[in-house]
């Protein structure tokens, strides 16, 4: 819906003959005569039959009359915010009578047209094989002078107030926006039963099933994550077959699509981007993890949540336009983003992490992802039963929270963004690392748009079930990461944990027998092992590593800045250097003639708890 506005000037159209010669300017609002079409006239005529061309031979003798395709309409001029990219905005009707409109990029008139003829037959609009039929249906579309004209976009999503989707756009504003891509896109927010009907079906099965309502929840968030000011990002269930991780999924996609919106991560880069392209503004859900390559799984949850493709070349090696995108991804899979990463030999970064945060999907009620039944038998019994109900209803409360937000629009982000940071302000500890902060707004932004899709009737539930649901998920995240700090940190300090445990006695030489040649011998040496009396406890003993630089960087730290470790070691007390150092000490070893600069850390390291 939208006010059009239409352009005071327009350029006469030009006719021209089937042999491309040009015949002139025409009166697009003159009608031929079907017998004996004049030249400068408009050589097509419209009927419930379909479009017609009339044309002439180079003697000026008429032609029988030619027809080009089912009939249609071109209802405006289209042109990007930048007054390029050009078009047209067809309309006509499928074969079984349907209304279709399509914004038709200019560009793609240009060369032999197989492409846009293409894309609208698989619309429904009928045209004639012949290549004369095919050349006067571009001509046609090219000379008409409508006098509306619209505005058009190639990102889905919001637009001020408007939001767009691929075959409409919803609220009302001063000019026409419509949807205009190369591309195809799949329709969003089919429809399939009513509002009641969902709510009965699979809304008042959420009801008490916290990841339950905080998926379907997810559905909400992602056409809020924009107005919210909120970046893209996502959550990932990980269990087993039997968990309900796949019913998580399928639930989300009810609330605005039929069951095909779910999609699979096996796909490419070029895949992956052509799908967040596709769920701008929308939730992006994605199933089995493990079927995306190992190696490449780290690449796509940066380049999902960064929100804009990578930067390509055009044919004449200029920069081609990236495409953006705005996402909430809801994932699932047997494997975490980290594992399925190993698998490759890759080391997760917390970044990477963030970006999709790895969610238990059993609930540990002993029910799979369920924490009560409903009156059925089990939890797979409760899953065959939602699923089943997915096929049969579907997309009703997407559109019915959309229109509410677009109604709404005018106070919808402040009141987003000013929950949003209450909720942050409530659950985030003081003293939390910044990763925490950064996930728990994408939480808070969950369980708000549940909240507000409440308030707009698209779910039937209790006031305060969403907010429930996402700080359960919440706490659950906290809890599998191990605590407040930063999960990098954390990750250094079960490296460096897991390298004395493994290897305190066999890579490293006992100081008292460093020069005795009768001592066992170190094979590839870490440094050496020294013990120590208790300041506190003399009667209990500990000793000291003396690890050598080289070692500690390239192996004790692979994979993270050596520093970094050193820094966190220390700030965990168990890191010693001398005086006045940062890091390192100088100590004298038996049998070697100069001072060896090493890391000096006590055995404490083997006490420390990995999480907060």
């Amino acid at each position: 819906s939208g006010r059009y506005s239409s352009k005071s000037a327009q350029i006469a159209p030009q006719v021209f003959d089937e042999n491309g010669e040009h015949l002139g300017a025409f009166n697009p609002n003159a009608a031929p005569d079907e017998a004996n079409a004049p030249q400068k006239l408009d050589p097509f005529m419209v009927t419930p039959e379909g479009v017609y061309f009339f044309g002439r031979d180079r003697e000026g003798n008429a032609l029988p009359k030619l027809w080009i395709c089912s009939p249609l309409d071109v209802l405006a001029r289209t042109r990007d915010a930048q007054a390029d990219g050009w078009g047209y905005l067809l309309s006509f009707s499928n074969p079984d009578g349907a209304p279709r409109e399509w914004p038709l990029p200019a560009s793609m008139l240009a060369g032999d047209g197989n492409e846009y003829r293409a894309r609208l037959m698989a619309q429904g609009l009928q045209i004639a094989p012949m290549a004369k039929a095919k050349h006067a249906l571009a001509q046609y579309i090219q000379t008409r002078a409508p006098e509306g004209s619209a505005k058009c976009v190639d990102r889905l999503g919001w637009h001020g107030r408007a939001y767009v989707l691929p075959r409409e756009t919803i609220g009302e504003t001063d000019e026409r926006i419509l949807f205009q891509s190369d591309a195809a896109h799949e329709p969003s927010f089919t429809v399939k039963g009513s509002l009641h009907k969902w709510n009965d079906e699979i809304g008042a099965l959420c009801i008490g099933n916290l990841r339950l309502i905080f998926a379907v929840s997810c559905a909400f968030a992602g056409m809020m994550a924009r107005p919210a000011g909120v970046d893209s990002g996502g959550f990932h269930f990980v269990g087993d077959s039997s968990s309900g991780k796949t019913t998580l999924l399928r639930v989300a996609a009810s609330v605005v699509g039929a069951p095909e919106y779910m999609k699979r991560w096996r796909a490419t880069d070029n895949g992956l981007e052509s799908l967040a392209v596709q769920r701008c503004d929308a939730v992006l859900i994605l199933d089995e993890l493990a079927q995306l390559e190992a190696r490449i799984a780290g690449e796509a949850a940066y380049l999902l949540a960064n929100e804009s493709a990578k930067v390509r070349s055009t044919k004449s090696g200029g920069a081609r336009a990236a495409l953006t995108w705005k996402v909430l991804i809801l994932s699932g899979g047997e494997v975490g983003l980290a594992t399925h990463m190993m698998e490759a030999g890759k080391k997760a970064r917390a970044g990477q992490e963030i970006r999709l945060i790895d969610l238990p999907a059993d609930a540990g009620a002993g029910f799979g992802c369920f924490d009560i039944l409903h009156g059925h038998e089990g939890g797979a019994a409760l899953s065959e039963a939602l699923q089943r109900a997915c096929v049969r209803t579907y997309g009703a409360p997407g559109g019915t929270f959309l229109e509410w937000a677009v109604a709404n629009v005018d106070t919808l982000a402040n009141r987003a963004r000013t929950a949003i940071e209450g909720l942050v302000s409530e659950w985030v500890k003081p003293g939390a690392s910044g990763q925490i902060s950064r996930a728990a707004q994408r939480f808070a932004l969950v369980a708000v748009s549940g909240e507000l899709a409440i308030e707009a009737g698209a779910v039937a539930w209790p006031a305060g079930e969403c907010v429930r649901a996402g700080k359960a998920m919440f706490d659950a995240f906290v809890a599998q990461r191990g605590g407040w700090g930063n999960s990098e940190s954390y990750a250094m300090l079960r490296q460096a944990k897991a390298f004395f445990d493994e290897h305190g006695d066999a890579r490293f030489t006992n100081m008292a027998r460093a020069a005795d040649d009768n001592a066992p011998k170190t094979m590839k040496r870490a440094g050496f092992r020294k013990t120590i009396k208790r300041e506190l406890d003399d009667a209990n003993e500990g000793c000291e590593y003396l690890v050598l630089t080289e070692v500690f960087r390239t192996e004790i730290a692979a994979g993270y800045d050596y520093k970094s470790m050193l820094k966190m070691l220390k700030e965990k007390g168990v890191l010693r250097p001398d005086k006045g150092r940062p890091f390192d000490c100088k100590t004298r070893i038996l049998g070697m003639a100069d001072r060896v600069t090493c890391y000096r850390i006590t055995s404490d390291i083997h006490a420390l708890d990995c999480h907060d």
